[in-house]
C-alpha cells in the first residue's frame, strides 16, 4: 500500500484543508499503523477496504481506506472514543 497514489476522500480533504490533520499524519498510518483484519473487507471486489489504527498526537485513531489495483482512497478517519 505503501507505494501506491493516494487520493483523499470529500470529508478527509475538508480535514486537510482546516488543518486539523496533515499529510505527515496520514503517511504514519502507512509506516506505523496496524491493519484490523476484524473489522477490514479484504475478500471484496475489486478494491479491498481495511481498517487502519494508529496514534495521532497522542490519541487512537482510525483510517479506512480502500485499496484499489492503481491507488488507495483515504475515505475517513475517527478518534476511538475511550
Amino acid at each position: 500500500m505503501r507505494t501506491k497514489s493516494l487520493s483523499y476522500s470529500d470529508e478527509v480533504n475538508k480535514m486537510l484543508q482546516e488543518q486539523r490533520l496533515d499529510s505527515i499524519d496520514i503517511a504514519s498510518f502507512f509506516r506505523d499503523g496496524d491493519i484490523d483484519f476484524s473489522k477490514s473487507k479484504t475478500k471484496t471486489v475489486p478494491c479491498k477496504t481495511y481498517i487502519i489504527e494508529n496514534e495521532i498526537k497522542g490519541k487512537d485513531a482510525f483510517i479506512e481506506v480502500t485499496n484499489c489495483s492503481s491507488k488507495i482512497l483515504v475515505k475517513s478517519l475517527s478518534y476511538s472514543q475511550d
